[in-house]
């Protein structure tokens, strides 16, 4: 599985001292990479931005809807879904922390002369200090064990000794082993002991209960331990992972070594789920995947032996609506992100999920808000979403090309004899959908944006604008030949056959203003959001401008808007482009895709549903994606 050398303890102490790269907690699997989180399984939503992305960070883990970071300089700040920007949890000795450690209902922190201050989360998610706070000499880690109403501090010495107490019994701390290497705990404790053995006991659950440590069998070279909910790992000195399963008692099962772990630098260990990230940086898990905390969101509901979190890397078309984003894959399948209108509960899905429900594909386009169409490789035209049943007109020649509407349900289609037809629905509900027909003319481009539509009908003019809610029919002229168009809101554009592009800016209602130049060369496609609009240059680069609320024009500042394109950073040999409402998705030419701007419902693909102020690789922790049949669809290729 992996072609690198074995981790060593060197490894670890880095990885320690830099802050843990991969935490899992109950059904929520997150990874740091570059700065910054990424989360998948129960809670992917709320995890992906906030108080993990600083540059200092030491320390940061999760539990429940509460995060936390230690970082330095800084102190302990900690946020929750309803405040990304993060409270202080104040440290009453004034001094740097060194550790902390999280329960459900608050947590425990250690400062660097050994004082332990625990927390309960009050009102409005504030911090209140709870009992009183011990003092342990040369400590250097906490955690907490136990149930989270009668939760357990334990400390780990520089000297090796575990020191434990329970706030609500009338016991001073005491020591629970010795020559201990490390330590975790959630639910249960474990101790790596010096002479590589394993040890794990079961935190009182009474003022009355007396610790029952049990030997883990077969391991005597741990050189770390994780534990879950019902599951901990070590990480081996000579390499690889092996786990046990935790009974109610804390007693331990019968150890497995897992399968392809040998270059495992890092483990963490959920509810029944545990992942481990490898020299080259890649993470793979295993186990439950009910929440898909494995990343594996098509089929599976366990797996035996891990499977990697790959990148996209075969997509060739894209297409995005209000809510989701599809790619049409080198297959034929197609996989999706972002809010599954098709489903009764409207699931999310912040990393790719495929539709095995769909047979092979052609071509991928919006209708309206929240539909998707694909049209089949068998000829048909199938619909999801919100309009699962959607009655697109198809013309009585091949197609060649799919234009739909992401922000009302409308979609064009042109054929071999360079006619369109359209459908559209007549009422806001998108019901008793209609169709016209445009005439056969040298009809070159056709582009629409809520009721109205733009098209290109003899070459040389920009020629046609109809607005099927009023009637209204407009006509313009350019002196190029057009060989693409984009609307958004505002203003449309057009693209000649030498790659310039001049726009038409909105004003009185549905009039548009003379046409102006745009300071843009060699582009050969545009793609319009609601309020901006991208172009993509011969180059593989991407320019937008527009409206910039969420990020959209991939600038990552402040900056409201541009009315002149602008360059997006970092975003290179891209073959296609897919904007939609205020999100910018881009196809780059070895399949992989990014996305950066709004991120409703995960639509972006980040993981977390916050906006994306740079551009991000879209991750689908499924292995479904890899391994389709070879392609019948083309890539797309720069005019």
């Amino acid at each position: 599985m992996f072609a690198s050398p074995s981790p060593n303890l060197l490894v670890l102490l880095v990885e320690l001292l830099l802050g843990a790269p991969l935490v899992a907690e109950g059904r929520t699997t997150c990874a740091r990479e570059a700065g910054a989180t990424r989360c998948w399984g129960e809670h992917e939503f709320l995890y992906g931005a906030g108080v993990t992305d600083v540059p200092d960070l030491r320390k940061w883990a999760l539990k429940g809807h509460h995060r936390c970071a230690l970082a330095q300089g800084s102190g302990l700040r900690c946020d929750t879904p309803g405040d990304p920007a993060g409270l202080r949890v104040d440290n009453p000795d004034e001094r740097p922390l060194q550790d902390f450690a999280l329960t459900s209902e608050g947590g425990c922190m250690l400062g660097v002369l050994g004082l332990v201050t625990c927390w309960r989360w009050g009102h409005g998610d504030s911090a209140e200090l709870t009992g009183s706070p011990q003092v342990v000499p040369d400590a250097r880690q906490i955690v907490v064990g136990g149930e989270p109403s009668f939760a357990s501090p334990c400390v780990l010495t520089r000297a090796g000794a575990v020191v434990c107490w329970t706030p609500q019994c009338p016991f001073a701390p005491h020591v629970v082993m010795q020559d201990v290497a490390a330590l975790a705990g959630d639910h249960h404790l474990c101790a790596a002991r010096r002479d590589g053995s394993v040890t794990c006991w079961r935190a009182p659950e009474s003022c009355s209960d007396v610790e029952a440590e049990s030997r883990v069998e077969d391991i005597e070279d741990a050189a770390s331990v994780a534990v879950g909910q019902g599951l901990a790992c070590a990480l081996r000195s000579r390499g690889g992972v092996t786990c046990w399963s935790m009974d109610e008692k804390g007693r331990p099962g019968r150890p497995r070594s897992i399968p392809g772990t040998t270059h495992a630098t890092s483990v963490a260990v959920g509810e029944g789920h545990a992942c481990i990230r490898d020299v080259d940086g890649q993470v793979w898990c295993w186990g439950d995947n009910s929440d898909g905390q494995l990343g594996q969101y098509d089929v599976l509901d366990e797996l035996a032996e891990p499977t990697v979190i790959p990148e996209i890397d075969d997509a060739v078309a894209l297409a995005g609506n209000l809510t989701s984003t599809c790619a049409l894959l080198a297959g034929g399948r197609i996989a999706c992100w972002g809010r599954d209108d098709d489903s009764s509960e409207g699931q999310w899905h912040a990393t790719p999920s495929v539709r095995a429900d769909l047979p092979l594909a052609l071509r991928l386009f919006p209708f309206g808000k929240r539909s998707m169409c694909a049209e089949l490789r068998e000829g048909e035209i199938r619909c999801w979403g919100e309009q699962p049943g959607a009655d697109i007109r198809r013309p009585n020649t091949a197609i060649t090309e799919i234009l739909g509407n992401p922000m009302r349900p409308l979609a064009c289609i042109r054929s071999l004899d360079r006619a369109a037809t359209c459908t559209f629905a007549v009422d806001p509900g998108g019901f008793d959908p209609a169709s016209v027909r445009l005439p056969r003319t040298d009809l070159a481009a056709v582009e629409a944006q809520g009721a109205i539509v733009y098209g290109v009908t003899r070459p040389g003019y920009w020629q046609i604008r109809e607005n099927w809610g009023s009637g209204q029919r407009d006509w313009f002229s350019a002196s190029f030949l057009v060989t693409g168009l984009a609307a958004s809101y505002h203003q449309v554009c057009a693209v000649d056959i030498r790659g310039a592009v001049v726009c038409a800016d909105g004003r009185d209602g549905h009039a548009l203003a003379p046409a102006r130049s745009m300071d843009l060369v060699d582009v050969v496609e545009l793609s319009a959001g609601a309020e901006h609009i991208c172009a993509l240059d011969s180059h593989g680069r991407v320019h937008c401008w527009g409206d910039n609320s969420w990020f959209q024009l991939g600038q990552g500042t402040e900056e409201r808007g541009s009315a002149a394109p602008l360059r997006v950073p970092g975003v290179e040999n891209v073959v296609q482009l897919s904007t939609a409402v205020a999100r910018t998705c881009a196809l780059l030419g070895g399949g992989a895709v990014t996305c950066w701007g709004n991120n409703l419902y995960g639509s972006s693909g980040v993981g977390n549903g916050a906006s994306s102020p740079d551009p991000l690789p879209v991750r689908p922790p499924l292995a479904a994606i890899h391994g389709t049949e070879n392609s019948a669809v083309s890539r797309r290729v720069h005019r």
